[in-house]
């Protein structure tokens, strides 16, 4: 029976000791099969970001291109842009704030679930509520991450999301949530 087996690895950019700037940290996902000892790579991530503040969501597009597992396939600056272009697009996962124009990202997702069930929905928001954080994994979201912790969980919280995991943010307070905590916790 062949064996593979999923491998990421990480490496860190943003300021080193020496003050010096480094991208910061990626994982890499690569697959392995023992039998032969080669590496290939898994298929593309194609992502649907959601922000309507367009310097953060520019930095969020640039800071996912460092990985070349991770493609932004469209973006949209309100909920009922964003619900469009997942119909459209048809996302395998779709990074989204929740404090978005016209339609909020909570309204959106639950319109999105209606439409492609089999998106994975990760909440990138400055909302740190605990009861926002259960109303938004009942309306099927797989992570959730508060912006301020993003530098160092955004990526972490994608490859947790992707390989089956759910994922909330550090720092929130409140039990219940029915998903693994940050790390950090």
């Amino acid at each position: 029976m062949p064996h593979t087996a999923i491998l990421g690895s990480c490496f860190s950019f943003g300021p080193s000791d020496s003050g010096s700037q480094r991208p910061a940290t990626i994982p890499e996902f690569r697959v392995f099969k023992r039998e032969t000892g080669d590496y290939l790579r898994t298929s593309l991530t194609r992502i649907l970001l959601v922000e309507d503040f367009k310097p953060y969501r520019s930095l969020t597009a640039t800071l996912l291109s460092h990985n070349p597992d991770l493609k932004v396939i469209g973006e949209a600056e309100d909920g009922s842009e964003a619900v469009a272009q997942a119909q459209q697009l048809r996302p395998d996962l779709i990074l989204m704030d929740i404090g978005l124009p016209k339609l909020n990202g909570l309204e959106a997702a639950r319109r999105m679930r209606d439409v492609l069930p089999s998106a994975k929905i990760v909440f990138l928001t400055q909302v740190a509520d605990a009861d926002v954080v259960k109303v938004a994994f009942n309306l099927g979201a797989r992570g959730y991450i508060v912006k301020q912790q993003a530098e160092t969980e955004l990526l972490i919280a994608i490859a947790a999301v992707l390989s089956g995991k759910r994922f909330v943010t550090s720092g929130l307070s409140g039990d219940g949530f029915g998903v693994e905590k940050s790390a950090k916790d």
